[in-house]
C-alpha cells in the first residue's frame, strides 16, 4: 500500500506525444531507429521541438549532419527553431541548462552502451533521447546492452513510428513520422 499511496514525478507530456510515449519520468531513456532515409531525425527533432516549447530546455546533439546546411534547411523545412532549442556539433561539458539532450545519432557519437550509462548517471535530472541507426535487417545498430538501458524504444519505418519493444511509460499505436511543428 505504501507504493500504491506515493506520488512519483513525471516530466508533464500531454498532447498527442503522451498518447503515443506515455508521460515519462525525468531521467528517462529513449531509442529512436530505423532504416536511412526513413525520418528518424525528422521525428526526433519535432519530439525535441514539443519538449522545448511546452517543459524545458533542450539540447540537440547533431552528430551525424553535424551543424550544416542540410541541418539548416530540416530546422526550417520541420518549423522546430525554438528559443529554448539548442543545436550543437558536440556535447557540451555542462549539461545544468537543460532537462533534455539528444544525441543523433549514437552510432556516430562513438559512444558504447557503459559511456551512455554513465552520463545518464551522472545528469539523473535529464532525459536523454538516442537516435540509432539500423542495420539492412531493420534492427538497430549495436548490442544487445544498449536496449537494455531503455525505458521506451520506438521504431521509424516510412510513414509512422511505433513503439518497439518497450513501453515503460505507457502509450499505444503509432504516429506520423514527421509532424511538423505547430504554427509551421
Amino acid at each position: 500500500m505504501d507504493i500504491m499511496n506515493k506520488s512519483f514525478e513525471t516530466i508533464g507530456l500531454r498532447g498527442e506525444y503522451a498518447r503515443f510515449v506515455g508521460d515519462p519520468a525525468p531521467n528517462f531513456a529513449m531509442m529512436v531507429y530505423g532504416k536511412p532515409f526513413r525520418g528518424k531525425s525528422s521525428w526526433s527533432m519535432c519530439f525535441a521541438h514539443e519538449l522545448a516549447r511546452t517543459i524545458a530546455p533542450v539540447f540537440y546533439w547533431a552528430t551525424e549532419e553535424g551543424i550544416s546546411k542540410t541541418l539548416q534547411e530540416k530546422i526550417g523545412r520541420l518549423g522546430v527553431a525554438h528559443p529554448r532549442l539548442d543545436f550543437g556539433k558536440k556535447l557540451p561539458s555542462d549539461l545544468s541548462k537543460y532537462r533534455f539532450v539528444f544525441i543523433d545519432s549514437v552510432t556516430d557519437s562513438g559512444l558504447d552502451s557503459k559511456a551512455l550509462r554513465e552520463l545518464k548517471a551522472s545528469h539523473p535530472r535529464i532525459g536523454f533521447v538516442y537516435v540509432f541507426q539500423a542495420t539492412k535487417d531493420g534492427k538497430f545498430r549495436g548490442d544487445n546492452t544498449f536496449a537494455h538501458d531503455m525505458d521506451t524504444i520506438l521504431n521509424v519505418d516510412g510513414d509512422c513510428i511505433v513503439q518497439a519493444e518497450k513501453r515503460r511509460f505507457g502509450g499505444t499505436g503509432t504516429m506520423p513520422s514527421v509532424k511538423p511543428a505547430p504554427g509551421a
